[in-house]
């Protein structure tokens, strides 16, 4: 039966930045989801756009003179960026789910345009954490109609590395530097402010951790503030896909600092212009 959209569900998105949505993916699209994140874990090494965001982490600590034993993981921690250029059953499922549809009743949007995807691979003992960021500073586009569906493959709990926001950072008026996603340290060349230092205090900013099952999604806004923890657990892997949607009123944007091989870089488009084209492809619209 296919997944409708409660207006309490809407109201949540819009005040507080994130919304829980549970059983939007059945059994046949979980399916088709473990089989693109398990194809991204079997071919990490052979595909483009996969990072080890451990052994990136390790690198880091060696250039500020840190000893390798201060950071202490038996699992890496890996990202790919925009596997659905190469991944049948990810594209499927982020065009072909209920997830464009829903994404444009949130957004209030009569059209929806694909930006990109992350898939989230954290094993067992994987323990580096995510660190609170704000997605807009990485990305190529500019608008209030952009959002982030995350559909876990596995049960996230807080001990595998459940997902943090900040309720209602999507209404501040600052826009964040980007950091460099398992360190508070800014990306070189980004505008913008320092963002707070949320993970020494998280109950001043009222974090909220959401644990969810298979078939649920999360769904922020993009500049709603959120991170993750780490996987401490010794047997529960936590995978999952970030599914980036846009909507009319979002345009391209390239600012300075954005990291290379990412986010998608148009050779096109000029800053200002709608999104358009094969590499943001309309995949759904109001009849």
């Amino acid at each position: 039966m296919k997944r409708s959209i409660t207006s309490a569900e809407i109201e949540s998105y819009h005040q507080d930045g994130y919304v829980h949505l549970r059983n939007v993916l059945d059994e046949s699209w979980l399916k088709v989801l473990s089989t693109a994140v398990s194809r991204v874990e079997n071919e990490a090494d052979t595909q483009p756009r996969v990072m080890n965001m451990s052994a990136f982490r390790r690198h880091l600590d060696a250039k500020k003179g840190i000893s390798e034993e201060s950071f202490e993981t038996t699992g890496d921690y890996l990202i790919a960026h925009n596997a659905w250029q190469w991944n049948d059953e990810l594209r499927k499922v982020a065009f072909e789910s209920s997830m464009p549809e829903l994404a444009a009743q949130l957004m209030n949007t009569r059209a929806i345009r694909f930006y990109f995807d992350q898939i989230f691979i954290k094993p067992p003992g994987s323990n580096l954490r995510t660190t609170f960021h704000q997605d807009l500073g990485y990305w190529t586009c500019r608008g209030d109609q952009i959002c982030t569906f995350w559909a876990p493959a596995d049960k996230v709990t807080l001990a595998n590395g459940a997902m943090g926001y900040v309720p209602g950072s999507h209404l501040w008026d600052e826009e964040f530097k980007a950091n460099v996603f398992i360190d508070r340290d800014a990306i070189q060349g980004q505008e913008g402010d320092d963002l707070p230092d949320i993970e020494s205090d998280e109950a001043r900013y009222g974090v909220v951790y959401v644990e969810c099952e298979p078939g649920d999604v999360i769904v922020h806004h993009v500049k709603t503030i959120h991170g993750s923890g780490g996987n401490v657990t010794s047997d529960s892997t936590r995978r999952s896909i970030g599914f980036r949607y846009t909507g009319d009123d979002v345009v391209y944007h390239s600012p300075p600092g954005i990291p290379p091989n990412s986010t998608p870089v148009s050779d096109t488009l000029v800053d200002g212009e709608p999104l358009s084209g094969g590499l943001f492809p309309l995949i759904w619209s109001k009849a």
